[in-house]
């Protein structure tokens, strides 16, 4: 595999936290934070944020760009231009309300990816094309595959790398609920569980963990 390179194309650039219960203080720009669940629906979850950044200020999002990985197909765009609809319909109607949600999703762009290599390999030139994308703020990546411990590790590494280097807020997906964390994670790395957390294993969780207004979180 090739080396990491950082490219710092928003050095100084900074962003108001994002709101998430299960997060105190919100989703700050620069850190990747891993969703972990087995009953929530995370599809549902990247659904929400995909409109709160795409759309405007004005109807009650960021009026920000977002870059969407999507692994398995999750992610339907009929469906977010019918839930984008009804977030503004109160102020749009007709051909005005067409043309306002195909604006917001002119300000989302969705990589599909079909295996491993694929992935990593995307994720490796996602910093040279945002050179030209200066309002994209959040990077979802709707992963839930097993990854080998060497994949895994190098794919941690290089989406803390992007959404630090780029100051934006990363959100991954992964199923491996309730599995103690033993694999050492980057800085600016958490883990959300979205699910209740039993007592024993809030006790074992790992210190980049958060969970139900409960953060332990260290991330410099």
């Amino acid at each position: 595999m090739k080396a990491l390179k950082s490219v710092r194309l928003l050095s100084g650039v900074t962003r108001p936290p994002i709101e998430m219960e299960q997060v105190p203080g919100g989703l700050q720009a620069g850190n990747t934070y891993e969703l972990i669940s087995h009953r929530s629906n995370i599809t549902a979850v990247f659904n929400t944020m995909i409109m709160n950044t795409v759309l405007p200020e004005g109807d009650g999002g960021r009026g920000e760009q977002v870059v969407v990985v999507d692994c398995v197909g999750h992610i339907c765009l009929q469906r977010l231009r019918r839930l984008l609809a009804e977030r503004l319909r109160a102020q749009h109607d007709g051909l005005q309300l067409v043309q306002a949600v195909e604006e917001c999703l002119q300000r989302m762009f969705v990589l599909r990816s079909t295996s491993v290599d694929h992935l990593l390999s995307s994720l490796q030139t996602l910093p040279t094309w945002m050179h030209d994308h200066a309002s994209i703020s959040t990077l979802i990546i709707d992963c839930p595959w097993s990854l080998p411990a060497a994949h895994r590790s190098y794919f941690q590494r290089l989406v803390a790398d992007i959404c630090s280097s780029l100051t934006l807020v990363g959100l991954v997906h992964s199923q491996r609920f309730g599995k103690p964390a033993k694999d050492a994670l980057p800085l600016q790395w958490t883990r959300v569980y979205l699910d209740p957390i039993a007592p024993h294993q809030q006790r074992r969780s790992h210190a980049n963990d958060a969970s139900f207004g409960f953060s332990v979180s260290n991330m410099k």
